[in-house]
């Protein structure tokens, strides 16, 4: 047998029902006795059953003591006994999410300490603990668009994939957002034919970048997207910027100083909000808190989530319904012991 509760927790409940029976009994039977006294005013409790037709002290105490051993099976059923085991049918709810992560050069900037890129890594690490029953994928994208993590339920992989990505992972170098869009189509796309369901809702893409994007039909490729998938944009930079600096071989894709080869990398806000726009998103700023992380998960809760697997578990039984049934009835019983003391007190009184 085991509880809704872990073992550990087992200690405190049993003190805690202790203590809330013990204080029951104690205040039911001291009421109890306040009344004899009051009753003894007038004559003493021997007499009192010669006396007074239907007075039965000993059908009070069986009253009380129902009552008592009544919110016992009530905190046994709050804790939910299970024994026994039988096979049932589970059904696993689960959104697909992509997170679609820009790993250009500029994402080594320490405008957001310790980078923008370390900082995206940790807010996908967060969401992925607060979703745990969907699947994960992630697409890498600065010059050019990679899957470098299918859609999965092992979030263990999906993190590990996280934690090895770099700026170094793609050969073609810049930032472009449409080519990471026509990445998304792709897998989408692939996973219908796999799983055969169609359920544009169950769909969301969140990209994480700072907005320095070289490409020209962003806005046309998630308008495009935006009518089948739900986007959200992270914009995961700020106003201010920073300086970085580049390789000598990476003149042909930055415009930089022949001199230093520095570039002040600043969030491209405006860009990022009409990508959201056109794609029927949402749009949000990274903070430092979990402000943005919230703001994205009531974002998601939006989407209508469907049956991803059927599963048979052979696992325990709860039993809830035993010890509440016991409660009704002594209830019950209480109530009736009640109905017979009032009719005594109606014969008495004619």
């Amino acid at each position: 047998m085991y509880f809704a509760f872990p073992w550990k927790y087992l200690p405190i409940w049993i003190l805690m029902t202790l203590i809330v029976i013990g204080l029951m009994g104690i205040s039911l039977f001291w009421m109890e006795k306040k009344r004899n006294i009051r009753i003894q005013k007038f004559a003493e409790i021997s007499l009192t059953e010669r006396l007074i037709q239907g007075f039965r002290p000993w059908l009070r105490k069986v009253s009380i003591i129902t009552v008592i051993m009544g919110f016992f099976f009530i905190i046994l059923t709050l804790a939910q006994p299970h024994w026994g085991a039988s096979w049932e049918k589970t059904q696993k709810l689960s959104r697909d999410i992509l997170l679609v992560i820009d790993t250009s050069e500029s994402m080594l900037a320490d405008d957001l300490p310790p980078n923008r890129l370390e900082r995206a890594r940790q807010k996908a690490f967060l969401l992925m603990d607060r979703c745990p029953g969907d699947r994960f994928g992630i697409i890498a994208f600065a010059g050019e668009a990679a899957l470098v993590c299918p859609l999965t339920l092992d979030h263990g992989y999906v993190k590990t994939i996280l934690r090895s990505l770099n700026t170094d992972m793609l050969s073609k170098e810049g930032t472009d957002i449409s080519e990471a869009f026509n990445e998304v189509e792709k897998v989408f796309k692939e996973d219908i034919k796999k799983s055969g369901n169609e359920d544009k809702y169950a769909r969301a893409v969140v990209i994480i970048s700072d907005g320095e994007d070289l490409s020209e039909d962003a806005e046309k490729k998630a308008e495009a997207l935006g009518e089948n998938i739900f986007l959200v944009v992270v914009g995961m930079a700020t106003p201010q910027g920073a300086e970085i600096k580049f390789p000598e071989w990476m003149k042909r894709y930055v415009k930089t100083s022949n001199i230093n080869l520095t570039h002040k990398s600043v969030l491209d806000e405006k860009k990022l909000k009409e990508i959201a726009l056109k794609g029927k998103g949402f749009y949000i700023r990274t903070t430092m808190d979990d402000t943005d992380l919230n703001m994205i998960l009531g974002e998601l809760e939006k989407i209508r989530m469907f049956y991803q697997t059927d599963t048979l578990r052979y696992q325990k039984v709860n039993r809830y319904r035993w010890p509440l049934s016991i409660a009704c009835i002594l209830f019950t019983w209480e109530t009736g012991i009640w109905i017979i003391l009032s009719s005594k007190k109606k014969q008495i009184q004619n």
